[in-house]
């Protein structure tokens, strides 16, 4: 059908998606009960969502997932094609799953869809599945609401606390205790060497601002403005071929609450670029040049 049937039919222009475009910028989205969206979907309408693409996703990413799934459990069997977030039908509350409730929060998701129809709508209240202390209705119309929650983290954010933990299941203890505060600590798989005795506020460190310029598949430009050393966190994926420069200075990328990434950064203000960079991609180039230029010679030679 994709080739035969005109776009507006695949990727039909409809009020809930045309508002989530208007509101949700690089936040990203989810969808409850008779509301899932297919995997993928927003990126035609460049919306952001938790699940990897297809089977290209890596597999910590898969493994954090999947947690919702096997409620805690770490394991190495995760689903195979895709890297989701278990779905929640009409008949739960969208956090009576608390590792789902902490996967939104970690990973960014502010939005959630809502059907207004189908079936089991009338099988809890609107209060159990969508509770008022943690979500507030951003827009609604005849057919759909948008709920926002109130307890996700930015997409990126600077943190001055943090802590070193090098087994895969410590890490995942902490990240789903209900007492450590994902906003404010930050797990780290080595020691990053921050050194704030000369900061201004160590004793007393204030929020750092961050804000995005650009956000692009393959390139991340933030501004920083940090009053102490410490972390900046994106909850992007760690993966080989990921390159960061801090004020024109490639600058390591550390692996951060399992799957992510986080750059350590002095007091002051900054720009901090990630650049996907694959050494693969220009070897490969390289490869390519040189034989083509070989196959000329020996053409040449004829």
């Amino acid at each position: 059908y994709l080739y035969f049937s005109e776009r507006k039919f695949v990727f039909p222009k409809v009020a809930v998606i045309e508002k989530l475009q208007e509101i949700a910028g690089i936040n990203r989205i989810w969808g409850y009960g008779h509301a899932y969206l297919e995997n993928n979907l927003g990126n035609y309408f460049n919306l952001s969502s938790p699940e990897g693409y297809d089977a290209l996703f890596s597999q910590r990413y898969g493994q954090l997932l999947y947690l919702s799934e096997t409620n805690g459990r770490l394991t190495s069997q995760i689903g195979r094609v895709d890297a989701n977030i278990k779905p929640a039908s009409e008949r739960e509350g969208v956090l009576d799953n608390w590792y789902r409730q902490r996967l939104f929060s970690l990973l960014g998701v502010k939005y959630l869809i809502e059907s207004k129809t189908g079936e089991g709508k009338n099988w809890l209240s609107q209060e159990k599945r969508f509770p008022a202390a943690f979500f507030r209705l951003a827009w609604e119309d005849s057919k759909f609401r948008i709920w926002e929650y109130l307890e996700v983290l930015p997409r990126a954010f600077f943190a001055t606390d943090y802590l070193v933990a090098k087994d895969d299941r410590q890490i995942i203890e902490r990240l789903f205790d209900p007492k450590f505060e994902l906003g404010k600590k930050i797990i780290l798989e080595k020691n990053p060497g921050l050194n704030q005795e000369n900061d201004v506020y160590k004793d007393e460190p204030s929020a750092g601002v961050v804000e995005f310029e650009k956000y692009l598949p393959n390139q991340v430009w933030l501004r920083i403005a940090a009053p102490s050393s410490g972390l900046l966190f994106l909850s992007d994926n760690y993966y080989p071929g990921w390159k960061a420069f801090l004020d024109g200075e490639e600058v390591e990328i550390l692996r951060a609450n399992f799957s992510f990434r986080a750059v350590k950064i002095t007091q002051g203000e900054h720009h901090l670029i990630f650049v996907y960079q694959p050494s693969v991609f220009y070897w490969g180039l390289k490869i390519s040049l040189f034989s083509l230029g070989l196959f000329m010679l020996l053409i040449g030679g004829w």
